[in-house]
């Protein structure tokens, strides 16, 4: 009903989460916005989740729109996309399409970019965290093949990775 990715980026003792979200069409409702209100709970101050919720927030009297909006508020994340983030051809403009953050008054631009390659627009947003440059090389794995073997390599390069560097607190 919903599929995510979170990672949480610190950096000088201040840290921000980001996840992004997929929700398909054909999934259940009920029970995405109940995964989606257990993964809110557990985020800390200063996270932003973005994504494609395939829930159209300019439809209006709509209960799926509703149901959004009140768990999303609930929790203290607020919608900063307000304009159309998909256009297909021979169809109406919708906002199906969203980054919902808890911590709104850090942030300081949001947006949509048209793009060629997709009905969606990229949404995006920018904050007023500073990130200090770094000379650390940071090492980057990329597997886009998700098959069995895959995944247990990366995660042997993971482990691999973590015990020869490991991450400092």
């Amino acid at each position: 009903n919903l599929e995510t990715l979170f990672v949480t980026i610190k950096c000088n003792n201040k840290s921000s989460t980001v996840g992004v979200v997929y929700r398909p069409p054909s999934g259940v409702l009920n029970e995405a916005i109940n995964e989606y209100n257990n993964i809110a709970e557990q985020l800390p101050k200063d996270s932003h989740v973005m994504g494609d919720f395939n829930i159209d927030m300019h439809k209006d009297n709509s209960r799926e729109v509703q149901q959004l909006e009140d768990s999303t508020l609930a929790l203290g994340f607020y919608p900063i996309i307000s304009i159309y983030t998909h256009e297909k051809p021979g169809c109406r403009k919708t906002c199906i399409d969203n980054i919902f953050t808890n911590d709104p008054e850090n942030m300081n631009l949001s947006g949509t970019l048209k793009l060629c390659i997709s009905h969606h627009q990229a949404i995006f947003q920018t904050t007023n965290s500073i990130i200090p440059n770094s000379n650390k090389v940071c090492k980057t794995i990329q597997y886009y093949d998700y098959c069995n073997s895959n995944i247990e390599e990366f995660k042997k390069e993971l482990h691999n990775e973590l015990l020869g560097n490991p991450p400092a607190n």
